[in-house]
């Protein structure tokens, strides 16, 4: 995990843990021992698919997706088919038309061996991937290739492509982890597994609009290749971590 400006959503945040940029991963290993100090917390400052974020997870039971980039979304799926650690991935959008919200959207995607992976799923977007792993000179460097495009007239999408900034609510985020938090305690209590493998629900809309989308792994996907290989399939990872990254650091 890595400091970013929402802490906010996160339970236990202060105002002063904006103020002197507290990393998530911190705050949230700090709110779990104030609850519960005999609890056992092992904290890492970095990101999937790093090494020592890898062998950190493949020890856990379940793996939790709170997300809203690309190239996480496809670690945790990567993670699920090559070491078979089976993740629950959440994520939130909030939809609007004319200054009114038309659309609060939760989606929970169960990640298991079997299940078709990001990619068959056609929820990765590569442009977006790679725009996510690009180093902060890279990136500057497309976005100005781009503003000269567009002087010139010319397309700019081969340069750079903007992402709307998709807003969201407190409330909707927190609805989303509590959803995955309850799936995942049942199905680790042995209790109840999640009853969908790709679920949709609109709370903005009449009886909230629930979809399962049930899909099939795309043939010839790697996926299907190298379901449990761990390492020894690193060759034909879904992603790779850039070298730029900075080194993991435990917490």
């Amino acid at each position: 995990m890595a400091v970013h400006p929402n802490l906010e959503r996160l339970h236990g945040s202060r105002p002063e843990h904006a103020d002197k940029k507290i990393a998530k991963v911190t705050l949230a290993r700090d709110h779990v021992m104030s609850i519960n100090p005999s609890c056992e917390v092992h904290a890492f400052l970095g990101e999937l698919p790093q090494k020592e974020i890898v062998d950190a997870v493949v020890c856990a039971d379940l793996a939790l997706g709170c997300t809203d980039q690309q190239h996480s979304r496809l670690a945790l799926s990567d993670l699920a088919v090559r070491y078979l650690v089976p993740s629950l991935d959440c994520g939130v959008l909030l939809e609007g038309d004319d200054g009114h919200v038309t659309g609060q959207i939760v989606q929970i995607t169960r990640f298991l061996a079997a299940d078709p992976c990001a990619l068959c799923r056609h929820i990765i977007v590569s442009s977006r991937v790679a725009q996510e792993l690009m180093s902060d000179s890279e990136r500057a460097q497309r976005q100005e290739a781009a503003r000269q495009a567009r002087e010139r007239g010319e397309d700019d999408n081969p340069y750079w492509r903007n992402q709307p900034q998709l807003n969201t609510v407190g409330y909707l985020t927190t609805t989303a982890g509590a959803m995955v938090a309850g799936y995942a305690i049942g199905w680790l209590a042995g209790r109840f597994d999640p009853p969908f493998s790709r679920l949709q629900m609109n709370l903005a809309a009449k009886f909230l609009d629930v979809t399962n989308l049930e899909q099939s792994p795309q043939p010839g996907c790697v996926c299907r290749r190298v379901r449990g290989w761990s390492d020894q399939a690193i060759a034909d990872a879904m992603i790779t971590p850039p070298s730029h990254w900075k080194p993991v650091e435990a917490l």
